[in-house]
């Protein structure tokens, strides 16, 4: 099994409610295709786990994503990490809703827009990224949305489950998990924090030992003295000073520059139009 991904540009004024509908049946189908077990199938939202996992797994260490479709005066498609059997479920937590794309019912809101999206049930990750732009009026490129769904690693000293869920989702700038344990081991339900690097991405000498172009990246969750143990966050990598000086990234990972910094996100090795 490996990663899926496809990408697909709209004209100004083509991303209408119905082409946002028939991008999300795409999302199912790409899902499926990349190996996430679909666990709650509705005409407004679905629900995935990673390849192998059934209906009724609750874990930490396992991710669960939701992507709905929210209607209304303003169709948009947001996600969310549960922790939980589904979104249903009284006990189940959920993190801060991530938007990732808006219909253009408005006409001053219209844009070209590309959207490309990647996903790897055996390894539990997928991302969305929306960019936008104004062919009529240059003002060049923004980013409507920047959503990576991944999982933090636990180092085998850690033998403390509960007090942090592991999977969360970032927008480039905020990270945002279903819960993390109070300095009580009470739930704080839909935690936020940023993500910091140990190497910032700061220029170095280049006869520097360090790695010169991707670094890991930890959780930070505000205010929770737990959230440490999260550790590293397995499917992104921030960029260093080596990728300004013309190095490519590693194998089976693609560099995305956003209005905060420069990162590595996996890939398939080709994306698919649609």
């Amino acid at each position: 099994m490996s990663s899926v991904g496809f990408t697909q540009a709209f004209a100004t004024g083509e991303f209408t409610d119905t082409a946002m509908n028939t991008l999300f049946l795409a999302l199912k189908s790409q899902f499926a295709a990349a190996g996430f077990a679909i666990i709650l199938d509705q005409s407004e939202a679905f629900e995935v786990l990673p390849a192998g996992h059934l209906a009724g797994t609750v874990s930490d260490d396992i991710p669960h994503w939701r992507i709905e479709m929210i209607g209304g005066s303003y169709p948009t498609m947001r996600a969310r990490a549960i922790w939980g059997i589904d979104d249903n479920d009284k006990d189940s937590r959920t993190s801060h809703a991530l938007y990732l794309l808006n219909a253009d019912m408005q006409p001053e809101w219209a844009s070209e827009r590309a959207v490309t999206f990647a996903a790897d049930g055996a390894a539990g990750w997928w991302w969305l990224i929306s960019k936008q732009w104004n062919a009529a009026n240059p003002e060049g490129i923004w980013f409507e949305s920047i959503a990576l769904a991944t999982t933090t690693r636990r180092y085998a000293a850690d033998m403390h489950p509960g007090l942090a869920c592991r999977y969360g989702l970032f927008d480039g700038s905020d990270w945002r998990t279903p819960y993390v344990a109070s300095e009580m081991g009470e739930p704080i339900a839909m935690a936020a924090g940023t993500l910091w690097s140990p190497l910032c991405g700061r220029v170095r000498p280049e006869n520097s030992p360090l790695p010169r172009l991707a670094a890991p990246m930890f959780c930070e969750i505000d205010n929770s003295p737990g959230a440490h143990v999260q550790g590293e966050v397995e499917h992104l990598m921030k960029l260093t000073s080596g990728y300004t000086w013309g190095e490519a990234p590693m194998p089976g990972w693609w560099a995305f520059v956003s209005d905060f910094a420069a990162f590595a996100l996996p890939a398939p090795a080709s994306f698919t139009p649609l």
